[in-house]
Formats: C-alpha cells, sequence, structure tokens
C-alpha cells in the first residue's frame, strides 16, 4: 500500500512531536519567539501598508497651491541628466510627487550644477497639470537676480527633486539670463 499516511496517522504524529517538545525544552521556546517575531514583522508590514494608503488617500484629496522660495543651498548641488532607463513617465512621477515629504524645483546652469544662489522652489497641493512632455507647473515661479554689483547667473534647465532625491531634470531650449537686481517670473515654462 506504500508510505501514505492517513489523517490519524498524521494527527499522531503531530501529538507526538507537541509532547515530545512540551517538556519546556528551548526548541519550542525558540519556535514560539521566532512565531511572534514573524507576526511582529508582518503587524509592522501592515501598519506601513496602512499608513501609506492613508497618505495616498490625504494626497488625493485637493492641497492647496503652493509654491514658495527655499533658502539657497551652501553649496549648489550636482543635479545630472536621468537616465533614460531611470526616468520616471507622467503616472509614475505624479505617483513620486503624491508620495513624498517634500517636493521641490531647483535650478540648472550649465552643466550638471545647481545655479550658486539661486533659490529653490517648495512645491505643495494641486500645482501640477498634464502637458505632452509630461507635467508641468501650473503656479507662477518668481527667480530674483543677485545684488545689485553681483554677477547675472544663466538658467539652462530644472530639476525635480522628491524627498531630497533628483528624479527628473529638463534643459530649456534657451538659457534664461538673470542680470543683478532684476526678478523674473516664469509661468508654464518648467516642466518633466
Amino acid at each position: 500500500m506504500g508510505t501514505e499516511q492517513t489523517g490519524g496517522d498524521a494527527m499522531e504524529q503531530a501529538r507526538r512531536a507537541f509532547d515530545a517538545g512540551a517538556d519546556g525544552s528551548s526548541q519550542t521556546a525558540a519556535n514560539v519567539a521566532a512565531l511572534q517575531q514573524q507576526v511582529a514583522d508582518l503587524m509592522a508590514e501592515r501598519d506601513a501598508a496602512i499608513a501609506r494608503a492613508e497618505k495616498a488617500e490625504a494626497g488625493g484629496k485637493k492641497a492647496k497651491a503652493k509654491v514658495a522660495e527655499l533658502p539657497a543651498e551652501k553649496k549648489p548641488r550636482t543635479l545630472k541628466a536621468i537616465d533614460d532607463d531611470k526616468a520616471l513617465d507622467r503616472d509614475a512621477l505624479k505617483a513620486a510627487i503624491a508620495g513624498a515629504e517634500t517636493v521641490e524645483i531647483a535650478f540648472v546652469g550649465k552643466g550638471d550644477r545647481e545655479v550658486a544662489g539661486s533659490q529653490p522652489q517648495a512645491i505643495e497641493g494641486e500645482v501640477w497639470k498634464d502637458h505632452p512632455r509630461g507635467l508641468m507647473l501650473d503656479q507662477p515661479v518668481t527667480l530674483h537676480g543677485p545684488a545689485q554689483g553681483g554677477a547675472a547667473y544663466q538658467v539652462a534647465g530644472y530639476a525635480l527633486i522628491v524627498d531630497g532625491k533628483p528624479v527628473a531634470r529638463t534643459m530649456r531650449s534657451e538659457p534664461l539670463m538673470i542680470a543683478p537686481g532684476q526678478t523674473v517670473k516664469l509661468e508654464n515654462d518648467i516642466h518633466f
């Protein structure tokens, strides 16, 4: 008849295994501790998933649009182009922005460096709209030139920074010169 076990045989074998470990052995305690750790890990995963879902749900509600200047970085950041295989499409950008703690736009000079002295912009709420190239900022951004006597600078492009990490970069067709004392308002110009 082979080596098949009946349900009763399996139960008897399980009972014997339980009885063998029921004497307070460290093996049983280790098994219990391992199971308790698995339960704790699963509960932590569940709690994190609930928190993400609540944040996404709250993000889906209309938040007031806000663009605000941040202090200039003490040391200009390197903001390299994003490799094509790592570039986010429109939906991925929307998801990254919706789930982010902080979103900012930095101004890129010629090369891969942030424009020294430029003020990044903090971005909050419903400020993005679909654009043929991806997403476009639909709120105005104001750039201030350096103080009188300072050197002019050029804005060659923009970098989108989500939770401190550059996720997108786009370059302007023509760099924008910002002269000392000048104020420039950008509208419908920033897209990723």
